[in-house]
């Protein structure tokens, strides 16, 4: 295999599963909108009728805006965890079918739990360069495995 069909299948397999990744972190993104609007759902008041004096929000509408604002922020969070948990299964399938575990994991380590380079580098007690020469190995070796959808096709020879 020439280098540079190396570098190109260690691309694509980078790209798809990049997009896995940062699938991932949106997500994270969303859960954290609805972690604020909660916070701030908390803080409106409905009516508070065993109190001697009856008060309320500020507005009328208070509630039902914060409600359908977290029914929304939910609702988009809901769609996108979904999605992103279908790709993430369709790449850890694949993951487990590579001949290499060593490369699997680093692969599973960085793009579908999201670990930084270092922390794997740690964990697995590889230098930076080492770690970073069996990331090139692992995601050219992992586009034999990756859904066949999502490989881009073969640039023509020059």
């Amino acid at each position: 295999m020439t280098e540079e069909y190396e570098e190109f299948r260690a691309e694509v397999a980078h790209s798809y599963l990049e997009r896995i990744r940062k699938m991932g972190e949106d997500c994270a993104g969303l859960q954290a909108q609805i972690d604020d609007a909660y916070a701030k759902a908390e803080g409106v008041r409905g009516i508070d009728y065993s109190a001697v004096r009856v008060s309320a929000s500020p507005t009328s509408d208070a509630m039902p805006d914060a409600v359908a604002m977290l029914q929304e922020r939910i609702r988009d969070y809901v769609a996108d965890l979904a999605a992103f948990e279908e790709e993430r299964h369709a790449a850890h399938i694949s993951l487990m079918s590579m001949p290499d575990q060593t490369e699997a994991r680093v692969l599973r380590c960085r793009y579908l739990l999201g670990w930084k380079w270092e922390r794997i580098c740690n964990e697995m007690d590889y230098s930076w360069d080492g770690m970073m020469k069996l990331r090139r190995r692992a995601l050219a070796d992992y586009w034999e495995v990756m859904p066949r959808s999502e490989k881009d096709a073969i640039p023509p020879a020059i």
